[in-house]
């Protein structure tokens, strides 16, 4: 698979955005071919150290998600307010997401 995207934690990210830098090489062996990844900050890893690399979506399918039957998209919900002049809106969103082929993520546990 072809690394396609850098995911890292947020504590990573200026780490990540040097490594991943274009450098103007004056040689062949001074390119960095990291340069063409793609940066994803996700604040939800829970790791200060870990850090993934992601194969592009269009070659493999890795991690996937689908709405629930019967919910094909964000539900909305609207209500009069009586007691106070106003509007109250619900929306839920029900998906559930797994992975489908471990070859299009590679986790590394850091240091």
């Amino acid at each position: 698979m072809t690394p396609a995207s850098l995911v890292v934690p947020p504590e990573l990210e200026t780490t990540a955005e040097k490594l991943l830098s274009a450098v103007q090489a004056a040689k062949t062996g001074d390119v960095n071919p990291f340069s063409t990844l793609g940066l994803i900050v996700e604040p939800r890893l829970t790791s200060a150290t870990a850090w993934y690399v992601v194969a592009d979506t269009t070659t493999i399918d890795g991690l996937e998600y689908a709405y629930l039957e019967g919910a094909p998209g964000p539900q909305t919900e609207t209500r009069q307010g009586f007691d106070v002049d106003g509007l109250e809106i619900k929306l839920r969103l029900d998906f559930g997401a797994g992975f489908v082929d471990w070859r299009g993520w590679y986790k590394n546990a850091g240091a």
